[in-house]
């Protein structure tokens, strides 16, 4: 669970760049590195939170072992402030 609720606070954070992006005066030369930076921070973090809250869900199930809440509670944090 705390993979999805860090994914809305993630992506908003990467949209903000998308709203720095259309604004017809921010066109210089390291626009380009922000567009790169800003289409792999929604698509990438995006996908890696989803796959990451996918697999706590999932395995216990699938396997019938549960999965360290410690290890998850330490994973999500260091993922969610590493991301932003």
């Amino acid at each position: 669970m705390l993979f999805c609720c860090a994914f809305p606070v993630q992506f908003l954070c990467a949209g903000l760049t998308g709203v720095m992006l259309s604004v017809a005066p921010f066109d210089c030369s390291s626009a380009t590195l922000l567009r790169r930076g800003h289409f792999h921070f929604v698509l990438i973090g995006g996908l890696l939170f989803a796959i990451f809250a996918a697999i706590s869900y999932w395995f216990p199930k699938v396997t019938g072992r549960m999965l360290s809440e410690r290890l998850g509670r330490w994973h999500s944090g260091c993922s969610s402030s590493g991301s932003t």
